[in-house]
């Protein structure tokens, strides 16, 4: 009988040879974590083979499609049917917003909130450092919202953060928790309504959060473009993003595809950085599945959106793309304008030889534009800067231009074209706008003896004083220039067919001012602030059924074009041919056609009559020796000399306080703010020579006076061809 100890040591024994069999194989050992070869073997045949293709100059180049496969890591039989299946979700009714949901489905949110609302949400993004992913899935979710539920001005903020919250969820590693968001407000909304907004937003969009944006063509797009850019792809991929990012502020792109607006910011991207070389290609219209024509619209209004035509007061976007040393995207110091020509049907077999050879011979392919200040928005009614576009042509032409300006007895080229380009509108529409507009102040316009036959207590001075007041309170708000004529065209419309009793005269002009900044100002003056301007004469229910009679007397038609709309077109003409700076010519027109808001005697005359005198007035006071009056501005205008001679003498005495000499709100306006110049203290002789009334015609061939300053037309550097010719 073995002993405990004795069988212990016979079991030791026994396992013995076992701990010797499992030290000689070490292999079968399960080690923590397996080590991971760098490259799988697929991917390292692939670098072979790129390093055998550079080595090789002989061997064809990798087509983009594999480009394609290889950058966004899809594998080649599927990529296109992965892209496939994206542009019929985005084609879905279910993930598009309403093109127009803010005219059919909203009441109070307007385009303006709805473009703050983004500008603050890419303000957002920044601060958390969220992807442009998340800042576009927010936005689509807005739209998509609002296109079924209507929602009052107050909670606008609370659907954009609550949007933000759901795509930074679904896009980002680590989202910003809800605290943080309710912080961004500063805690206007508490977590319990942002919980129950997100809720909401989950509901009316049945959970299907996944919807294509803009990036996701982009990606795709900007792999193609990049394999021919010249400029490094970084540089045009974030210049294509910022084109993609500066969409999102126009309600207008709502109506466009995400893939066509990718395409476009590609094809807008490529021209800006090589202007010399046809931004599409077939590989990009193979991939993307457009024409050039099919992206002229989206093109343009990206275009716009870039040179702050569109949505200039919203710089979020902009000042984001500004921050970067390397990637100053948004203040590209060459500034190139499109010509139609390049999105013409013509042009869709895109074979980059025949861009080349059809690029060489096109007579105008790129439009400069000149440094201009900041186009911004400001208070006391300061006009913007239009820029002004002019047309590049090849040597012939520069030298039949020439030709035909130093002989009197050729025909005179169309100059207005070059002009029609710095009002950023087609050659081809101009004349039906300007048609329209011509016809549109004639049908809204008051009667022009409303005092005498339809009002009994108001008199010409109540009118004056009332209006005096109003150039004060449009000052005291900041209002521009364009809202004060707008509210005075309302006052004599809405006397034109109503008889007013003196005592509530303020109360239309404070009710008409209210309309009017409404219509036109971005941030418009509250109810109470109109109240308060009165020192509380009125109230707001006064206000408010004043308003309602108001629109009810005008069938609601409020956007008559005034003397501000037609003088824009031709400051800008006038502009080019000026030796002095423009805004001499700028804001000298806007000051006379503010004064002759003062004057009743006005009124007869079509805001198109007063916009033409104010600008030949303010030619005049710069240059008392050169007739103010050219060929060119004569085919914008419409109107010959002697067609203004009444306007202009009326003009000329309210500036020099012959009529209207007891107000002087207008008068101290342009005489005191530097904004202005001070153009309300240039000398003025003190009467207009009557030969710069006579016929135009009759002139030149009489005369020889009227000195017309001719078609500068500037090669791609702004070199002049031709200056001037005295016909």
């Amino acid at each position: 009988m073995e002993t405990r100890a004795a069988a212990k040591r016979k079991a030791t024994a026994a396992a013995a040879p076992m701990v010797v069999v499992q030290k000689q194989h070490p292999k079968r050992q399960r080690v923590v974590l397996g080590e991971l070869s760098n490259f799988p073997n697929a991917t390292q045949n692939k670098r072979k083979e790129k390093l055998q293709c550079r080595k090789n100059p002989n061997l064809k180049k990798p087509s983009p499609t594999e480009f394609i496969s290889s950058s966004s890591q899809f594998d080649q039989p599927y990529v296109f049917d992965i892209y496939e299946y994206l542009h019929g979700m985005e084609m879905q009714k279910k993930r598009r917003p309403m093109i127009d949901y803010i005219e059919k489905v909203q009441r109070e949110v307007t385009v303006i909130m709805r473009t703050i609302l983004v500008d603050w949400l890419v303000e957002v993004a920044e601060e958390y450092n969220l992807h442009s992913d998340t800042l576009h899935l927010s936005v689509s979710y807005i739209d998509r919202f609002l296109s079924v539920n209507p929602v009052s001005k107050s909670r606008l903020q609370l659907l954009g953060v609550s949007a933000m919250l759901i795509a930074a969820k679904y896009d980002e590693v680590d989202p910003p928790r809800v605290d943080a968001f309710c912080n961004i407000t500063d805690n206007t909304y508490k977590k319990a309504e942002v919980v129950k907004m997100e809720a909401d937003i989950l509901k009316s969009l049945k959970f299907e959060m996944g919807n294509p944006t803009v990036n996701t063509f982009l990606r795709r797009f900007v792999d193609v473009a990049c394999d021919n850019q010249k400029a490094s792809n970084l540089q045009f991929e974030f210049l294509s993003c910022y084109l993609a990012d500066l969409s999102l502020l126009d309600y207008d792109c709502l109506r466009i595809l995400p893939s066509i607006v990718a395409a476009s910011a590609v094809f807008l991207a490529r021209f800006i950085i090589a202007p010399e070389v046809h931004p599409w290609t077939s590989s990009l219209s193979e991939c993307s599945g457009y024409k050039p024509v099919e992206l002229k619209e989206c093109v343009m209004i990206l275009h716009d959106l870039y040179f702050s035509r569109k949505a200039a007061p919203f710089k979020a976007v902009r000042e984001k793309y500004k921050q970067h040393k390397d990637l100053v995207l948004s203040m590209w110091k060459e500034e190139f304008e499109i010509l139609l020509h390049i999105i013409d049907p013509h042009v869709d077999n895109c074979n980059l030889e025949e861009d080349r050879k059809r690029k060489s011979n096109s007579i105008a392919s790129v439009v400069v534009q000149r440094q201009h200040p900041k186009k911004q928005r400001v208070g006391f009614t300061q006009p913007s800067n239009l820029p002004n576009f002019i047309l590049s042509k090849n040597e012939s032409l520069q030298r039949e231009s020439a030709i035909s300006w130093n002989n009197v007895n050729l025909e005179k080229p169309n100059s207005i074209n070059n002009f029609l380009l710095s009002s950023q509108i087609h050659e081809l529409d101009v004349w039906d706008i300007n048609e329209y507009l011509r016809v549109l102040e004639r049908k809204r316009r008051p009667v022009v003896n409303y005092i005498q036959k339809v009002q009994r207590t108001i008199t010409s001075n109540n009118r004056a004083v009332l209006v005096d007041w109003l150039v004060e309170v449009a000052e005291q708000y900041n209002l521009l220039s364009d809202t004060l004529l707008l509210c005075v065209s309302y006052i004599d419309r809405f006397l034109s067919v109503q008889p007013m009793i003196r005592s509530r005269l303020q109360l239309l002009g404070v009710s008409c001012m209210f309309i009017a900044s409404k219509y036109e100002e971005i941030n418009p003056p509250s109810l109470n602030e109109f109240c308060n301007i009165t020192d509380n004469t009125y109230d707001k229910t006064e206000i408010i059924k004043m308003e309602a009679e108001i629109l009810k007397a005008l069938n609601f038609e409020m956007g008559n074009p005034t003397a501000i709309t037609f003088l824009r077109f031709l400051s800008g003409a006038a502009s080019d041919y000026q030796k002095t700076p423009n805004w001499k010519i700028e804001f000298l027109g806007w000051y006379f056609a503010e004064l002759s808001l003062l004057d009743d005697d006005c009124i007869r005359f079509l805001p198109s009559v007063v916009a033409a005198s104010a600008l030949f007035l303010a030619r005049f006071f710069i240059d008392p020796k050169v007739h103010p009056w050219t060929s060119f501005l004569f085919e914008c205008s419409g109107y010959k000399p002697v067609e203004l001679k009444e306007c202009v003498l009326i003009l000329h005495d309210l500036h020099l306080s012959r009529k209207a000499e007891s107000f002087e709100a207008v008068r101290e306006k342009y005489k005191q703010h530097k904004v202005f110049k001070y153009v309300s203290n240039l000398p003025s002789p003190s009467y207009v020579p009557s030969n710069y009334f006579e016929d135009q015609l009759h002139m030149t061939d009489q005369q020889n006076l009227f000195e017309v300053t001719g078609c500068s037309v500037y090669a791609m550097r702004g070199d002049t061809v031709c200056k001037s010719a005295t016909l």
